[in-house]
């Protein structure tokens, strides 16, 4: 059966960045599009979801910064599905 309806919108795919923490760097380069805010990401340290602003935030330039530095050989994940 056809669909009859609103055009549905197309998504780009999830904006992704994996890292490995050193234990001494804390700011993270995220690619672009950024996110606008840092409730807009999912960020998983090690398999760990972290809370925006507890664990970290983005500054002004859209980057990512945490608290205290990941662990060294911590595997840092990050995913972003807003599209503005």
């Amino acid at each position: 059966m056809a669909y009859h309806g609103y055009e549905l919108p197309t998504m780009e795919p999830f904006t992704t960045d994996q890292f490995v923490g050193d234990g001494n760097l804390t700011k993270f380069t995220l690619s672009i599009p950024k996110p606008v805010t840092a409730r807009g990401i999912l960020v998983t340290l090690s398999g760990l979801v972290q809370v925006p602003f507890d664990e970290y935030y983005l500054d002004t330039d859209g980057d990512l910064n945490f608290q205290s530095a990941p662990g060294n050989t911590c595997l840092l994940y990050t995913s972003d599905a807003a599209d503005e």
